[in-house]
């Protein structure tokens, strides 16, 4: 993680398994609460699995409102992406504190149309991602896994090969975390 979130309050849109990663590596790197925002049951469920203090399902509540509400009303230091949703990104940043973080590691169809007068008066920061650090990411998992890190529960099905076709059923169903498919 390139910024330290130890001690601070993180909110992970979109607890796929690689969000629920998200999830528990904020934890493990010491975050003080991790808040995950799904629509999907089963993936929430995950999320508080791996280690979120709550999940926000925006069908059902207000995400801002909830979010300042859980996190003593003040929102949040982080924001971590994982949705590609333009508009939960959006949203982000009513419940994003000032000086607060946004990283985007989310690819969806529409784009982000990005509130300059709220940056300027805010002070966030915006970060994506790339995969040019690959070298230095495989020291930093090593020594998380090394201090406890633990994704196992993302895996949900483990399937024979000749049943791919079941995974990606599974898959296009939302109803799985990570499938491994095994020769």
């Amino acid at each position: 993680m390139e910024f330290p979130i130890a001690t601070k309050k993180v909110a992970v849109i979109g607890c796929g398994p690689i969000g629920c990663m998200g999830v528990a590596v904020a934890k493990t790197l010491g975050a003080a609460q991790v808040i995950g925002i799904e629509l999907n049951e089963q993936r929430g469920q995950m999320a508080l699995d791996m280690g979120a203090d709550a999940v926000v399902n925006p069908l059902k509540e207000d995400t801002a409102a909830r979010i300042k509400e859980l996190s003593g009303g003040l929102g949040v230091d982080f924001v971590l992406d994982f949705s590609g949703n333009a508009g939960a990104v959006m949203g982000s940043f009513d419940y994003l504190k000032p000086d607060g973080t946004a990283v985007i590691a989310g690819l969806g169809p529409k784009p982000l149309e990005l509130p300059c007068e709220k940056f300027v008066t805010s002070g966030f920061c915006i970060k994506g991602v790339s995969g040019r650090e690959i070298p230095r990411t495989w020291e930093r998992m090593k020594g998380l896994f090394a201090a406890g890190l633990d994704i196992s529960k993302v895996i949900t099905h483990v399937l024979p090969l000749e049943e791919f076709d079941k995974g990606l059923e599974l898959m296009e169903k939302g109803q799985c975390g990570k499938v491994v498919l095994k020769p």
